[in-house]
């Protein structure tokens, strides 16, 4: 089992007393395995992403991701398990605007130290069709090109988990499924895991198993 979630809670203060938003959550993620989780605007979908991705600390439970416990994990730690094992995908691409797209897609490399960083993100581009725009910048690119932008620079690190936050959603419907298509292709090719969150049923159905969450409950 790659990602194992056992009984998550999260809250957070409010003057009127303690807002949960996460009660009792519970899933796995085997290897090679594509997850949806779904959900309307407020049921807690964006909370869960955070925990998933290390960013926010749960109240209670635990998650085990390739056999480490993120609550015995520092700051530091959980820095550098998303840097070797998480690719992040964002609605919003952020891409950094002063880099070129193979910039972009060589930085993780380049802050682990990788020497072959300027050649993985050249090829990576090239895998998903942007061989021609390499030397752009993000303000040169269409949207759909920044998110392959954005899609070769999580999967630069050959990480094991792929979490994807509405991928689709800045994209129009020709667009988004095009670059859903390349999406679940390189992490099929590449044996890695995906986890989405998403409003879309049309992009869940897409997945292994799909998960619902209303009011800060998986059902």
């Amino acid at each position: 089992m790659l990602f194992d979630v056992n009984s998550i809670a999260k809250s957070f203060a409010t003057p009127k007393g303690p807002l949960n938003v996460l009660k009792d959550i519970n899933f796995n993620v085997e290897s090679g395995e594509s997850v949806a989780i779904v959900g309307r605007s407020g049921s807690g979908k964006s909370t869960l992403l955070g925990l998933l991705c290390g960013l926010e600390r749960a109240d209670m439970g635990k998650m085990v991701f390739d056999g480490e416990d993120y609550s015995t994990l520092s700051e530091d730690a959980l820095t550098r398990l998303r840097a070797n094992k998480i690719g992040m995908i964002f609605q919003q691409f952020h891409l950094l605007s002063h880099l070129k797209a193979y910039e972009n897609v060589a930085l993780p490399l380049e802050l682990k130290g990788d020497s072959n960083a300027k050649e993985t993100a050249i090829e990576l581009l090239g895998e998903v069709g942007l061989a021609a725009r390499i030397d752009h910048f993000p303000a040169q690119l269409s949207g759909g090109e920044q998110q392959r932008v954005a899609i070769a620079r999580a999967m630069a690190i050959k990480p094991k988990l792929i979490l994807a936050d509405e991928p689709s959603g800045s994209l129009d419907e020709s667009t988004g499924e095009e670059i859903m298509s390349l999406l679940f292709k390189m992490v099929k090719d590449h044996k890695t895991s995906l986890l989405i969150v998403t409003h879309s049923q049309t992009l869940a159905k897409r997945c292994d198993r799909i998960l619902t969450m209303e009011n800060g409950v998986l059902v």
